[in-house]
């Protein structure tokens, strides 16, 4: 498993697409990958976080868990997506 942290705070959608992009690209593609975003998700940015989205961007052999680090953010959840 990989565990991996990624800052959300000030990003824009397509820079947040763009980060969680580079790092599945460089993870087992059979792996499963925990991503923990950190910092609130701006309105804009949260439709990169959406199953969907996620399986556009990730192999489908890999299973990808997000996680919400920051509580205070309207988007706290856990949630594990297979993609």
């Amino acid at each position: 498993m990989i565990n991996v942290h990624i800052s959300a705070k000030n990003l824009s959608p397509k820079e947040l697409k763009d980060r969680i992009e580079k790092t599945l690209k460089n993870c087992d593609p059979d792996g499963v990958v925990r991503i923990y975003i950190r910092g609130n998700v701006s309105e804009e940015s949260s439709p990169v976080l959406l199953a969907s989205s996620l399986s556009a961007i990730a192999p489908s052999s890999m299973n990808v868990s997000l996680r919400f680090e920051d509580k205070g953010s309207s988007y706290f959840r856990s949630r594990q997506i297979k993609v």
